[in-house]
């Protein structure tokens, strides 16, 4: 009975709430993140508050309806971690209301006074817990804060994360925050608003339309302390935490700040290949699959690696699967650049992703090279007989050294094929590197080279 009370409550709370959210501007902040947030029109922050707010009208109605309300509210209550709970909702939240968001140190700081909070008040789940294993506890729940917050970049991942988390979750109140999670998912994925082309920018080809709410920084900080703090949850974190470790450190290696955000996170790359928003959460929920049936059903240490090393080997298949796809369809613009470096006007403008080697070191940061599948997968690309004009032959002021005119010579490499107009192949040790040369216009020409870094 619980469970049903709390996937309705859920459902109905958001509904409610979003409506009621849109009125007062409790909505996405998109100023200053315009190079990550596409969709411009507003969507409810208000999938935290539901799930809560379901779950301990659930507890409620389960204790008026007892013997003794009072004793079964306590028992039902008194497994969960409620101080740094509500604290990572109340941070969460204000960093939702707050214009712009909270600076990352005033955030920081407040997650390790959750932290603290959590270590100081576990619940009785871990009432027999010694000071160092809940320290242990309480750094758990600040990783599990920043993981599953980085992870909460596309819609529906975090609540199929907290799901499957709270299903194999060993706690008292795990299978209603479970069941709330998927109250509210629907409202996420599937009800959604239609939008318009002026919703979105010119350069992006996606869906048009906006959930009816997300969890926001309320919600996902909420998830991250519940999942840390329920034994049997906590290997589910190895999703976000591989996502946030890939994200990071491809951030640091470009120089950048690793809390700044970009569009380089494994949903990021399922959009941006063409996939809807309900595809790309059904296709990240796949890679949690092998965790819960070794979980659930199996049990044990050996198993549960098992799952573990599936999880990852599934994550890597998938960003390879991602990393062709954007090479091979539309060029796609740079997941790190803002946006107002692109002419809008123009769905052509703007820097592309031009080859499966630079979206990889786009996503991971290193250095961007070439790659062995790139070289002999991808046939040079040939121009179209009827644009081949006279002035495209090298003329005879074409001469080494020269910037006009310039022939390529021959190239050591054995898979790149020999120079266009000189018994060019089309076959699949054809070069990558070498686009057909253009026309700049006063009759000479100039050499184009795919997948040349244009950003700065």
């Amino acid at each position: 009975m619980k469970v049903v009370v709390a996937v309705l409550g859920a459902a109905v709370g958001t509904w409610l709430l979003s409506h009621w959210a849109l009125r007062i501007g409790w909505v996405d902040q998109r100023a200053g993140q315009e190079h990550r947030k596409l969709l411009r029109r507003p969507v409810a922050l208000v999938g935290g508050a539901a799930i809560l707010l379901a779950v301990l009208a659930a507890v409620t109605l389960a204790a008026l309806d007892s013997h003794a309300p009072l004793r079964s509210l306590t028992q039902d209550l008194r497994g969960v971690a409620w101080p740094g709970l509500l604290g990572a909702f109340i941070l969460g939240l204000i960093d939702d209301l707050v214009p712009r968001g909270l600076t990352a140190q005033v955030k920081f700081g407040g997650q390790l006074l959750v932290a603290a909070l959590v270590a100081l008040f576990p619940g009785s789940t871990f009432i027999d817990a010694s000071a160092s294993e809940c320290m242990a506890l309480g750094a758990l729940a600040l990783v599990a804060m920043n993981a599953v917050n980085l992870f909460d970049h596309a819609d529906g991942l975090v609540g199929l994360l907290l799901g499957a988390a709270m299903l194999a979750g060993k706690a008292p109140l795990a299978p209603l925050f479970g069941a709330a999670s998927a109250g509210y998912l629907p409202f996420n994925l599937f009800i959604r608003r239609p939008g318009d082309e002026r919703s979105y920018d010119a350069v992006e080809d996606r869906t048009h339309s906006a959930p009816l709410a997300m969890l926001g920084d309320s919600g996902s900080h909420l998830a991250g302390v519940l999942i840390a703090t329920t034994p049997g949850a906590w290997w589910f974190l190895a999703l976000p935490l591989l996502d946030m470790a890939r994200v990071v450190l491809g951030r640091l290696r470009r120089g950048r700040r690793f809390w700044a955000g970009d569009r380089t996170h494994i949903g990021h790359l399922l959009h941006d290949i063409g996939f809807s928003p309900v595809t790309s959460a059904l296709l990240v929920g796949t890679l949690l699959l092998p965790i819960l049936v070794t979980e659930v059903m199996m049990g044990g240490t050996a198993p549960l690696m098992v799952g573990l090393l599936a999880t990852g080997a599934l994550y890597c298949g998938m960003l390879v699967m991602a990393d062709h796809a954007l090479g091979d369809g539309p060029l796609r613009e740079r997941g790190f650049e803002s946006l107002s470096t692109v002419d809008r006007s123009d769905p052509g403008s703007g820097p592309r992703a031009k080859s499966v080697s630079d979206v990889f070191a786009r996503a991971s940061g290193s250095e961007e090279e070439p790659s062995l599948s790139d070289r002999i997968l991808k046939p040079l690309r040939r121009k179209d007989p009827g644009e081949r004009k006279e002035s495209d032959l090298p003329g005879p002021e074409s001469r080494p050294g020269s910037a006009r005119g310039r022939v390529s010579e021959p190239s050591d490499d054995p898979f790149v094929g020999p120079p266009e107009g000189r018994g060019s192949s089309s076959g699949p040790f054809a070069g990558p590197f070498a686009e057909p040369s253009s026309s700049d216009g006063t009759g000479a020409t100039s050499p184009g080279v795919e997948g040349t870094d244009s950003s700065s």
